[in-house]
């Protein structure tokens, strides 16, 4: 399974990354900010860090719901296996 291990570059919507196994690759989040309108903010879009798992992840930007009913702030993030496979090599 693959990890994500460094942000090497990010501007709005394309986040260029260096994943587990070295490669370096560009994932171009144009297409699916029409789903996610979290993301549609550029301002937004760029304070996208590392979590702990390693991948891509933006702290409070989706919201879970607790054991309570009440919607709670919770991070979005991505499979780094679905962002290989979105993603494109640099040329």
């Amino acid at each position: 399974m693959l990890t994500i291990k460094e942000i090497i570059n990010k501007q709005p919507y394309k986040i260029t990354v260096r994943f587990s196994n070295n490669n370096i690759r560009v994932i171009d989040f144009s297409k699916l900010i029409l789903q996610l309108p979290a993301l549609k903010n550029p301002e937004s879009f760029l304070k996208v860090d590392l979590d702990d798992y390693p991948t891509l992840s933006w702290k409070g930007l989706a919201q879970i719901q607790d054991y309570d009913g009440k919607l709670i702030e919770a991070p979005l993030d991505f499979c780094p296996d679905m962002l290989w496979e979105i993603s494109s090599e640099i040329n």
